[in-house]
């Protein structure tokens, strides 16, 4: 995930910034909806079947080589 192009990081166990966070996305939903755009494209992309069956074959081939 990069930080505001396709998702919003924050630190773990930092509810303070979370909510922050939260409200800004709330307040300002323009602003951020081309962000889960961005990342719903980019896991469609990164775990498609066609994607995961690739992987799949390699981590089987790789497997069966030794």
């Amino acid at each position: 995930i990069e930080n505001n192009r396709d998702g919003i990081i924050f630190k773990k166990n930092n509810s303070d910034e979370l909510a922050k966070k939260l409200t800004a996305v709330i307040n300002n939903f323009g602003k951020y909806s081309p962000l889960a755009v961005r990342f719903y494209n980019k896991v469609k992309n990164l775990y498609s079947l066609k994607e995961m069956l690739t992987k799949h074959m390699e981590m089987y081939v790789k497997c069966l080589k030794r």
